[in-house]
Protein backbone atom coordinates (compact mmCIF):
# COMPACT_ATOMS: atom_id res chain seq x y z
CA UNK A 1 0.00 0.00 0.00
CA UNK A 2 1.18 3.37 -0.82
CA UNK A 3 1.11 6.13 2.18
CA UNK A 4 1.39 9.08 -0.02
CA UNK A 5 -0.58 9.53 -3.22
CA UNK A 6 0.78 12.85 -5.42
CA UNK A 7 -1.38 14.64 -8.23
CA UNK A 8 1.04 16.57 -10.66
CA UNK A 9 -0.59 18.81 -13.31
CA UNK A 10 1.64 20.29 -15.28
CA UNK A 11 2.05 22.02 -18.89
CA UNK A 12 4.10 19.49 -20.87
CA UNK A 13 5.11 15.78 -21.46
CA UNK A 14 9.31 17.41 -20.63
CA UNK A 15 7.94 18.13 -16.37
CA UNK A 16 6.15 15.53 -16.36
CA UNK A 17 8.87 12.86 -17.42
CA UNK A 18 11.46 14.52 -14.86
CA UNK A 19 8.82 14.39 -11.93
CA UNK A 20 8.09 10.67 -12.66
CA UNK A 21 11.72 10.14 -12.37
CA UNK A 22 11.48 11.95 -9.21
CA UNK A 23 9.05 10.37 -7.63
CA UNK A 24 9.92 7.29 -8.65
CA UNK A 25 12.85 7.46 -5.91
CA UNK A 26 11.24 7.87 -3.22
CA UNK A 27 9.38 5.21 -1.07
CA UNK A 28 5.70 4.40 -0.68
CA UNK A 29 4.31 6.97 -3.42
CA UNK A 30 1.73 6.53 -6.08
CA UNK A 31 2.03 9.34 -7.86
CA UNK A 32 -0.55 10.50 -10.82
CA UNK A 33 0.98 13.23 -13.71
CA UNK A 34 -1.39 14.75 -15.78
CA UNK A 35 -0.66 17.54 -18.21
CA UNK A 36 -4.51 19.37 -17.64
CA UNK A 37 -6.10 22.14 -15.89
CA UNK A 38 -5.96 21.44 -12.35
CA UNK A 39 -9.90 22.25 -12.14
CA UNK A 40 -10.29 19.31 -15.12
CA UNK A 41 -7.72 17.10 -13.24
CA UNK A 42 -9.12 16.80 -9.79
CA UNK A 43 -12.36 15.70 -10.93
CA UNK A 44 -11.36 13.38 -13.67
CA UNK A 45 -7.85 11.99 -12.41
CA UNK A 46 -7.11 11.30 -8.91
CA UNK A 47 -9.68 12.98 -5.92
CA UNK A 48 -7.87 10.89 -2.73
CA UNK A 49 -4.26 12.77 -3.70
CA UNK A 50 -2.73 13.94 -0.10
CA UNK A 51 -0.76 16.67 -1.81
CA UNK A 52 -1.10 18.74 -5.49
CA UNK A 53 1.53 19.38 -7.29
CA UNK A 54 0.79 22.70 -9.83
CA UNK A 55 2.77 23.88 -12.72
CA UNK A 56 2.52 27.29 -12.40
CA UNK A 57 3.89 30.31 -14.94
CA UNK A 58 3.53 34.33 -15.30
CA UNK A 59 0.67 33.29 -18.04
CA UNK A 60 -1.62 31.72 -15.34
CA UNK A 61 -3.01 35.25 -13.70
CA UNK A 62 -6.51 33.65 -12.56
CA UNK A 63 -4.60 30.80 -10.44
CA UNK A 64 -5.01 32.54 -7.14
CA UNK A 65 -8.74 32.73 -7.97
CA UNK A 66 -9.07 29.13 -9.06
CA UNK A 67 -7.12 27.59 -6.12
CA UNK A 68 -9.41 29.72 -3.74
CA UNK A 69 -13.23 28.51 -5.62
CA UNK A 70 -11.70 25.32 -5.44
CA UNK A 71 -10.94 25.44 -1.41
CA UNK A 72 -13.77 27.08 -1.01
CA UNK A 73 -15.58 24.20 -2.88
CA UNK A 74 -14.26 21.62 -0.31
CA UNK A 75 -12.06 19.93 -3.60
CA UNK A 76 -9.30 21.20 -1.53
CA UNK A 77 -10.00 19.91 1.60
CA UNK A 78 -7.01 18.00 3.15
CA UNK A 79 -4.90 18.27 0.75
CA UNK A 80 -1.21 20.23 0.47
CA UNK A 81 -0.29 22.18 -2.19
CA UNK A 82 3.35 22.81 -3.94
CA UNK A 83 3.98 25.06 -6.92
CA UNK A 84 6.38 24.57 -9.36
CA UNK A 85 6.55 27.86 -10.67
CA UNK A 86 9.02 30.26 -13.23
CA UNK A 87 8.56 33.47 -14.13
CA UNK A 88 6.39 34.57 -11.39
CA UNK A 89 7.35 37.69 -9.25
CA UNK A 90 7.52 38.79 -5.65
CA UNK A 91 3.70 39.71 -5.41
CA UNK A 92 2.87 36.45 -7.35
CA UNK A 93 4.20 34.18 -5.17
CA UNK A 94 2.63 35.86 -2.07
CA UNK A 95 -0.46 36.32 -3.34
CA UNK A 96 -0.67 32.27 -3.72
CA UNK A 97 0.98 31.67 0.06
CA UNK A 98 -2.17 33.89 1.09
CA UNK A 99 -4.66 31.40 0.07
CA UNK A 100 -2.89 28.43 1.34
CA UNK A 101 0.26 27.10 -1.53
CA UNK A 102 2.27 24.98 1.20
CA UNK A 103 5.59 24.75 -0.53
CA UNK A 104 7.14 26.26 -3.63
CA UNK A 105 9.96 25.10 -6.10
CA UNK A 106 11.20 27.05 -8.83
CA UNK A 107 13.08 25.74 -12.36
CA UNK A 108 14.94 24.10 -13.54
CA UNK A 109 13.78 21.66 -11.02
CA UNK A 110 16.41 19.92 -8.52
CA UNK A 111 16.23 16.82 -7.98
CA UNK A 112 16.70 16.46 -4.02
CA UNK A 113 14.60 19.26 -3.63
CA UNK A 114 11.60 17.94 -4.91
CA UNK A 115 12.43 14.96 -2.97
CA UNK A 116 13.03 16.95 0.23
CA UNK A 117 10.03 19.78 0.08
CA UNK A 118 7.46 15.77 -0.50
CA UNK A 119 9.15 14.54 2.28
CA UNK A 120 8.78 17.62 4.24
CA UNK A 121 4.75 18.25 3.83
CA UNK A 122 4.66 14.38 4.75
CA UNK A 123 6.70 15.18 7.96
CA UNK A 124 4.13 17.87 8.90
CA UNK A 125 1.33 15.94 8.11
CA UNK A 126 2.50 12.74 10.21
CA UNK A 127 2.83 15.10 13.22
CA UNK A 128 -0.38 15.91 13.56
CA UNK A 129 -1.52 12.61 14.12
CA UNK A 130 1.33 11.63 17.15
CA UNK A 131 2.18 12.84 20.17
CA UNK A 132 5.37 14.55 19.90
CA UNK A 133 7.80 16.79 22.02
CA UNK A 134 7.03 20.38 21.73
CA UNK A 135 10.02 22.09 19.72
CA UNK A 136 12.64 23.20 21.45
CA UNK A 137 14.66 26.73 20.73
CA UNK A 138 18.14 26.96 20.48
CA UNK A 139 19.62 30.37 20.61
CA UNK A 140 23.01 31.69 19.12
CA UNK A 141 23.74 35.16 20.88
CA UNK A 142 26.89 37.26 20.79
CA UNK A 143 28.23 40.16 21.91
CA UNK A 144 31.08 40.90 19.78
CA UNK A 145 31.76 40.74 16.05
CA UNK A 146 33.73 37.66 14.81
CA UNK A 147 33.46 34.98 17.06
CA UNK A 148 32.19 32.84 14.90
CA UNK A 149 28.02 32.81 16.20
CA UNK A 150 27.04 31.78 12.37
CA UNK A 151 29.05 29.32 11.65
CA UNK A 152 28.11 27.45 14.67
CA UNK A 153 24.34 27.63 14.43
CA UNK A 154 24.72 26.89 11.17
CA UNK A 155 26.55 23.76 11.67
CA UNK A 156 24.62 22.99 14.71
CA UNK A 157 21.25 23.31 12.59
CA UNK A 158 22.62 21.16 10.27
CA UNK A 159 24.32 18.87 12.68
CA UNK A 160 20.64 18.21 14.23
CA UNK A 161 18.96 17.87 11.30
CA UNK A 162 20.78 15.25 9.90
CA UNK A 163 21.06 13.42 13.19
CA UNK A 164 17.80 12.92 13.30
CA UNK A 165 17.36 10.80 10.01
CA UNK A 166 14.17 12.45 8.95
CA UNK A 167 13.23 15.29 6.78
CA UNK A 168 12.92 18.32 8.29
CA UNK A 169 13.88 18.27 12.34
CA UNK A 170 15.30 21.21 12.31
CA UNK A 171 15.01 24.72 10.94
CA UNK A 172 17.43 28.16 11.20
CA UNK A 173 16.20 31.72 11.71
CA UNK A 174 18.80 33.83 11.24
CA UNK A 175 17.36 37.23 12.89
CA UNK A 176 19.64 39.46 11.85
CA UNK A 177 18.15 41.72 9.29
CA UNK A 178 20.78 43.73 8.47
CA UNK A 179 23.73 41.70 7.98
CA UNK A 180 23.12 37.91 8.73
CA UNK A 181 24.99 35.80 6.68
CA UNK A 182 23.42 32.18 7.25
CA UNK A 183 22.64 32.34 3.72
CA UNK A 184 26.09 32.15 2.39
CA UNK A 185 26.76 29.44 4.86
CA UNK A 186 25.28 27.21 3.27
CA UNK A 187 25.23 28.19 -0.33
CA UNK A 188 21.49 28.90 -0.84
CA UNK A 189 20.52 31.11 -4.35
CA UNK A 190 17.89 33.48 -2.82
CA UNK A 191 16.38 34.86 0.12
CA UNK A 192 13.32 35.09 2.22
CA UNK A 193 11.44 37.10 1.38
CA UNK A 194 10.75 39.45 4.45
CA UNK A 195 9.78 42.31 2.48
CA UNK A 196 6.29 40.76 2.15
CA UNK A 197 5.75 39.67 5.69
CA UNK A 198 6.34 43.89 6.57
CA UNK A 199 4.24 44.79 3.96
CA UNK A 200 1.18 42.80 5.49
CA UNK A 201 2.51 41.62 9.06
CA UNK A 202 -1.19 41.53 10.07
CA UNK A 203 -1.94 38.81 7.11
CA UNK A 204 0.82 36.64 8.34
CA UNK A 205 0.21 32.83 8.77
CA UNK A 206 1.59 29.82 9.32
CA UNK A 207 1.33 28.86 5.32
CA UNK A 208 3.11 32.01 4.46
CA UNK A 209 5.71 31.31 7.36
CA UNK A 210 6.40 27.92 5.71
CA UNK A 211 6.27 29.88 2.00
CA UNK A 212 9.29 31.96 3.53
CA UNK A 213 11.47 28.89 3.99
CA UNK A 214 14.08 28.29 1.64
CA UNK A 215 15.30 24.76 1.55
CA UNK A 216 18.87 23.40 1.79
CA UNK A 217 20.23 20.41 -0.10
CA UNK A 218 20.36 18.58 2.99
CA UNK A 219 16.68 19.09 3.97
CA UNK A 220 17.56 21.69 6.29
CA UNK A 221 15.13 24.53 6.24
CA UNK A 222 16.01 28.34 6.62
CA UNK A 223 14.82 31.53 7.13
CA UNK A 224 17.22 33.33 5.75
CA UNK A 225 18.16 37.18 6.23
CA UNK A 226 16.15 39.80 4.02
CA UNK A 227 18.02 40.61 0.63
CA UNK A 228 18.00 44.01 1.47
CA UNK A 229 19.10 45.11 4.82
CA UNK A 230 15.91 45.93 7.31
CA UNK A 231 15.81 48.63 10.38
CA UNK A 232 16.34 46.09 13.42
CA UNK A 233 12.43 47.61 14.68
CA UNK A 234 11.16 46.09 11.67
CA UNK A 235 10.76 43.22 13.50
CA UNK A 236 7.94 43.40 16.68
CA UNK A 237 7.30 41.23 19.53
CA UNK A 238 4.23 39.91 18.01
CA UNK A 239 5.55 38.70 14.85
CA UNK A 240 8.61 37.18 16.99
CA UNK A 241 5.96 34.96 18.71
CA UNK A 242 4.23 34.04 15.34
CA UNK A 243 7.45 33.01 13.83
CA UNK A 244 8.76 31.15 17.42
CA UNK A 245 5.05 29.19 17.35
CA UNK A 246 4.72 28.06 13.52
CA UNK A 247 8.64 26.60 13.84
CA UNK A 248 7.91 25.10 17.25
CA UNK A 249 4.47 23.47 16.03
CA UNK A 250 6.48 22.01 12.69
CA UNK A 251 10.31 21.39 13.51
CA UNK A 252 11.69 19.46 16.76
CA UNK A 253 14.14 22.25 16.69
CA UNK A 254 14.55 25.83 15.52
CA UNK A 255 18.10 27.21 15.91
CA UNK A 256 18.32 30.75 15.71
CA UNK A 257 21.45 33.37 14.91
CA UNK A 258 20.60 36.33 16.76
CA UNK A 259 22.32 40.08 16.44
CA UNK A 260 24.24 42.04 18.46
CA UNK A 261 21.62 44.24 18.56
CA UNK A 262 19.13 44.84 21.43
CA UNK A 263 15.60 45.21 21.25
CA UNK A 264 12.34 44.68 22.59
CA UNK A 265 11.78 41.24 20.50
CA UNK A 266 15.34 40.18 21.13
CA UNK A 267 14.22 40.20 24.53
CA UNK A 268 11.19 37.85 23.58
CA UNK A 269 13.32 35.39 21.49
CA UNK A 270 15.01 35.06 24.74
CA UNK A 271 12.29 34.62 27.21
CA UNK A 272 11.11 31.57 24.34
CA UNK A 273 14.77 30.13 24.44
CA UNK A 274 15.22 26.43 25.58
CA UNK A 275 18.87 27.23 25.99
CA UNK A 276 20.70 30.20 24.84
CA UNK A 277 24.37 29.85 23.66
CA UNK A 278 26.24 32.82 24.40
CA UNK A 279 29.78 32.40 22.19
CA UNK A 280 32.81 33.86 22.71
CA UNK A 281 36.36 33.88 21.95
CA UNK A 282 39.02 33.47 24.61
CA UNK A 283 40.53 37.18 25.18
CA UNK A 284 39.68 40.22 27.13
CA UNK A 285 37.27 42.17 24.77
CA UNK A 286 35.31 38.84 24.60
CA UNK A 287 35.02 38.23 27.97
CA UNK A 288 34.06 41.64 28.87
CA UNK A 289 31.81 42.11 26.73
CA UNK A 290 29.72 38.80 27.18
CA UNK A 291 29.98 39.94 30.84
CA UNK A 292 28.21 43.52 29.90
CA UNK A 293 25.45 41.14 28.33
CA UNK A 294 24.83 39.43 31.09
CA UNK A 295 25.05 42.12 33.61
CA UNK A 296 21.73 43.73 31.08
CA UNK A 297 20.29 40.53 31.51
CA UNK A 298 20.57 40.76 35.39
CA UNK A 299 19.52 44.59 35.25
CA UNK A 300 16.40 43.46 32.95
CA UNK A 301 15.26 40.49 35.29
CA UNK A 302 16.29 37.89 33.10
CA UNK A 303 18.81 36.59 35.29
CA UNK A 304 18.06 33.27 35.00
CA UNK A 305 17.28 32.50 31.38
CA UNK A 306 18.88 29.48 30.43
CA UNK A 307 22.40 30.50 29.38
CA UNK A 308 25.32 28.67 28.58
CA UNK A 309 28.95 29.82 27.96
CA UNK A 310 30.57 27.96 24.34
CA UNK A 311 34.06 29.12 23.59
CA UNK A 312 34.97 29.31 19.66
CA UNK A 313 37.97 29.26 17.78
CA UNK A 314 39.72 27.24 20.79
CA UNK A 315 43.49 26.28 20.75
CA UNK A 316 45.38 24.60 23.65
CA UNK A 317 48.36 26.06 22.26
CA UNK A 318 47.32 29.12 23.07
CA UNK A 319 47.38 29.07 26.67
CA UNK A 320 51.17 30.06 25.66
CA UNK A 321 50.37 33.23 24.42
CA UNK A 322 50.31 36.27 27.04
CA UNK A 323 47.37 37.54 24.92
CA UNK A 324 44.89 34.90 25.35
CA UNK A 325 43.46 33.61 28.65
CA UNK A 326 42.54 30.43 30.04
CA UNK A 327 39.47 28.76 30.21
CA UNK A 328 39.55 28.66 34.21
CA UNK A 329 40.44 32.51 34.22
CA UNK A 330 37.45 32.77 31.94
CA UNK A 331 34.70 30.82 34.10
CA UNK A 332 36.13 33.47 36.80
CA UNK A 333 35.73 35.90 34.88
CA UNK A 334 32.19 35.46 34.68
CA UNK A 335 31.00 33.65 37.68
CA UNK A 336 29.39 31.08 34.75
CA UNK A 337 31.31 27.55 33.61
CA UNK A 338 32.40 26.88 30.39
CA UNK A 339 29.88 24.48 28.62
CA UNK A 340 32.13 23.46 25.56
CA UNK A 341 34.85 24.64 23.66
CA UNK A 342 34.96 24.75 19.86
CA UNK A 343 38.22 23.94 18.65
CA UNK A 344 39.67 25.84 15.91
CA UNK A 345 40.08 24.92 12.81
CA UNK A 346 40.81 27.24 10.39
CA UNK A 347 41.06 25.75 7.14
CA UNK A 348 38.09 23.29 7.51
CA UNK A 349 36.28 26.84 8.44
CA UNK A 350 37.32 28.78 5.35
CA UNK A 351 37.05 26.03 2.80
CA UNK A 352 33.52 25.62 4.26
CA UNK A 353 32.72 28.97 3.60
CA UNK A 354 34.12 29.36 -0.06
CA UNK A 355 32.39 26.37 -0.89
CA UNK A 356 28.95 26.85 1.08
CA UNK A 357 29.32 23.32 2.50
CA UNK A 358 29.00 23.52 6.16
CA UNK A 359 31.58 21.78 7.82
CA UNK A 360 29.43 19.40 10.00
CA UNK A 361 28.85 18.07 6.47
CA UNK A 362 31.97 18.18 5.11
CA UNK A 363 33.96 16.20 7.98
CA UNK A 364 31.83 14.86 9.82
CA UNK A 365 34.49 13.11 11.97
CA UNK A 366 36.41 16.24 12.56
CA UNK A 367 36.98 17.59 16.21
CA UNK A 368 35.17 20.77 15.35
CA UNK A 369 31.98 18.64 14.37
CA UNK A 370 32.07 16.11 17.34
CA UNK A 371 32.65 19.42 19.03
CA UNK A 372 29.34 20.67 18.04
CA UNK A 373 26.95 17.40 18.80
CA UNK A 374 29.01 17.70 22.41
CA UNK A 375 27.11 21.61 22.27
CA UNK A 376 23.98 19.77 21.89
CA UNK A 377 24.10 16.85 23.80
CA UNK A 378 22.38 18.14 27.14
CA UNK A 379 19.25 19.11 24.47
CA UNK A 380 19.08 15.23 23.51
CA UNK A 381 19.90 13.64 26.88
CA UNK A 382 16.68 15.67 28.65
CA UNK A 383 14.51 15.10 25.36
CA UNK A 384 15.17 11.36 25.48
CA UNK A 385 14.44 11.48 29.21
CA UNK A 386 11.29 13.11 28.84
CA UNK A 387 10.59 10.71 26.31
CA UNK A 388 10.87 7.66 29.09
CA UNK A 389 9.65 9.70 31.80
Amino acid sequence: DHALRVLGVVKSEKVRAELFKIFHDIPKIASELVIADLSEALIEQNAQANIILIEVDKADSDITDTIKKLKDSGKLKHKRLIVVYQGLSDGDILDLLHCGVNDFLSFPLSVEQTKQSILRLVSNGEKKHKDVLHGKVLTFVHASGGVGCTTLAVNTAVALNSSKKISSAACLLDFDLQFGSAYSHLDLDSYSPFDSLFGNPESFDRSMFEGMLQKHSSGLSVLTSPEVPFPVDALNNDLVKKILTFSKNDYQYSIIDMPITVTEWTDAVLEHSDVIYAVINLNVPHITQIKRWLNMLDNEGLGDLPVKIVVNKYHPSSLFHHEHVTIQQAQAALGREILCSVPEDTELILTSLDEGLPATLAKPHSKFSEAISALYEDVLREEKHALHS
